[in-house]
């Protein structure tokens, strides 16, 4: 019965024998389950590949199923068994007490060039993979669920390259949530003092909220009004010393490009206490605290209360639409410059700009539900907008970049670092670039030779207002905004930064036309100089691959592994303990 099943099935020459005999040898006592099962796999109408375990299963349980191909000839005993399989043509057959099943597949050769990527899912426990020989630029990347205790093992991975990295730098400002669910919304937009004529040596009281101590109550400030413009109302608050000129100086440059700019690339703040201007304060306390550089305060945008018992209860709100900033100072080493008054002044504005249009025109147009935007997203928009307003160096937005870039695994875009905070130096560099990746991949922005001051939209700004207008928040508003998913472009996000590392060759950037620092927030910009200030932007830097150790890989991140050289095939093992990741371990061949 073995010879005449087989010869049905097989008519190669030189095969027939050998495979005649190897399942003969399997005829055993017959039973209803023996007799009665099937191959669930493989299956002749799916795609097989050289470097791919293909898995060979019955539906019933027995350990004396006997595997074999036509061209590699036994494969293994078992209802589940994996095996890799030449190229060609296999007549697989399955032989269960004499009962033989017999299934045809096709094995494609996997042919891959410089250039190509192996990608390997990382969902299951144990993953095999066979990897041709070649020199790769291996990564994982994570998306919503990572992977823990990532570890790879093979015959010759030995040697990997030494940790580097680099020291984080603070974060610009801090984050004061609104309660904008229960604040009282204001009246009227235009209150009794817009009609006020303001003029130089004014002053008035303002609410501040101590940067230190954000949970206290706010510090009563005394300010004089000491710049106004057609934008600006500037006060300074008494006990901050006498840097009134250096006041005008920088709001003279935020009058001339800053406004201008947030307003073409974001558009408009809301006008609270409708006088047509942006108030700036600048207060010595912000300082002499030194936790942030300014802030915003959307709690600003609702009506005052004092009341520690009412559900509206706003202790901190001026009820206008200001920025508080510390006051520049001349030192040149200072984290308090002119330039770095000027880039937060364009950082804090956004915040105002997207606060306005994310969440406060949709409350006033009757969603009092309307939600403020998460923090990863709302940081990295302003952190961009630093760079799209010509102050990326200068101002020392690129420092944000550099730190994500000194490991870029330590940093979740949208989630907690590997430390469990919630915002970072680190992260809020990663957002920033992030965000210009799409905003290039958009089509980015560019000037009109006659108007060096407001940008023309090539697509990226369209896209930067689709997001801020939309009402949904948070990681996958970001997809919706661009028209894919957010899962999809982080995916080729992270491919594309490390294809830069194998190019290792300087990007070009876009310098902007009136302040000449670069717009462009990427790897490889190699030094960036601006006056006083210079900056060496490389390539993420890569780490050891999970061979002597294992590894994490947060989500929404993606770790780079040391150059690999294999001098031959390779069939690695890839170990993990997370049950439901949703990641990759990927080989980028730069040369073969």
């Amino acid at each position: 019965m073995c010879l005449s099943r087989l010869s049905k099935r097989i008519a190669l020459p030189g095969l027939l024998i050998c495979l005649t005999v190897a399942l003969c040898s399997c005829v055993g006592p017959q039973n209803a389950d023996t007799m009665a099962y099937q191959i669930i796999s493989p299956n002749a109408s799916w795609k097989y590949y050289d470097d791919e375990l293909v898995v060979f299963g019955v539906n019933i349980d027995a350990g004396s199923v006997r595997w074999v191909s036509s061209i590699d000839g036994p494969i293994g005993y078992g209802s589940c068994v994996t095996k890799y399989l030449s190229p060609g043509i296999h007549a697989i057959t399955a032989c269960v007490d004499g009962v033989v099943q017999s299934c045809d597949i096709t094995v494609t050769h996997h042919a891959y060039g410089n250039g190509d990527e192996i990608s390997i899912g990382l969902n299951n426990y144990h993953t095999e993979r066979r990897i041709p020989q070649a020199a790769y630029y291996p990564y994982a990347v994570s998306c919503g669920v990572g992977v823990s205790d990532l570890r790879i093992s093979s015959t010759t991975l030995m040697e990997t390259q030494s940790y580097q990295g680099v020291s984080l730098d603070p974060v610009r400002d801090f984050r004061v949530n609104a309660r904008v669910g229960n604040l009282l919304l204001r009246e009227s937009r235009a209150v009794t003092r817009a009609s006020e004529i303001k003029t130089l040596g004014d002053t008035r009281s303002f609410r501040v909220i101590n940067t230190a101590k954000p949970y206290e109550d706010p510090q009563n400030v005394t300010a004089s009004l000491v710049y106004i413009s057609g934008n600006i109302y500037a006060w300074l608050g008494t006990g901050s010393g006498d840097n009134s000129e250096a006041i005008k100086t920088v709001c003279a440059e935020v009058d001339r490009i800053v406004i201008p700019r947030v307003k073409s690339i974001w558009g408009q703040w809301g006008d609270i206490d409708g006088n047509g201007h942006i108030n700036i304060l600048f207060v010595k306390s912000i300082n002499d605290e030194g936790i942030a550089i300014g802030f915003f305060n959307p709690s600003d945008f609702y009506g005052y209360n004092g009341d520690v018992n009412s559900d509206s209860y706003n202790p901190t709100s001026n009820e206008m639409d200001i920025l508080y900033l510390a006051v520049p100072e001349d030192d040149p080493t200072s984290a308090y410059t002119n330039k770095v008054i000027a880039a937060t002044v364009a950082h804090e504005l956004t915040h105002a700009v997207t606060f306005t249009r994310k969440t406060w025109n949709r409350q006033i147009a009757g969603d009092l539900d309307a939600p403020q935007e998460e923090l990863f997203l709302d940081e990295g928009w302003s952190h961009l907008s630093e760079s799209l307003c010509g102050y990326g160096a200068s101002g020392g937005n690129l420092k944000f970049l550099n730190a994500y870039l000194a490991d870029t695994s330590r940093f979740s875009l949208c989630e907690k670092n590997a430390h469990g905070q919630d915002d970072s130096a680190g992260r809020r560099g990663g957002m920033a670039l992030f965000l210009y990746w799409l905003f290039q991949k958009r089509g980015g922005m560019t000037w009109d030779g006659s108007d060096s001051i407001n940008p023309i939209d090539n697509g990226g700004i369209g896209f930067l207002r689709t997001m801020t207008e939309s009402p949904s928040t948070g990681w996958e508003s970001i997809g919706l905004a661009y028209g894919s998913t957010t899962r999809a472009l982080f995916l080729a996000f992270a491919k594309d930064m490390n294809v830069l590392r194998s190019d290792n060759s300087p990007v070009g950037s876009i310098f902007d036309p009136v302040t000449a620092e670069p717009i462009t927030i990427s790897e490889n910009m190699g030094t960036i100089t601006v006056g006083d200030v210079s900056i060496e932007i490389g390539s993420a830097k890569s780490f050891n691959a999970p061979i002597a150790n294992n590894v994490d890989v947060i989500p929404w991140s993606f770790e780079l592994f040391s150059p690999l050289t294999f001098t031959s095939a390779q069939d690695l093992v890839i170990m993990q303990s997370t049950s439901n990741a949703d990641a990759f371990l990927k080989f980028l061949i730069h040369s073969q």
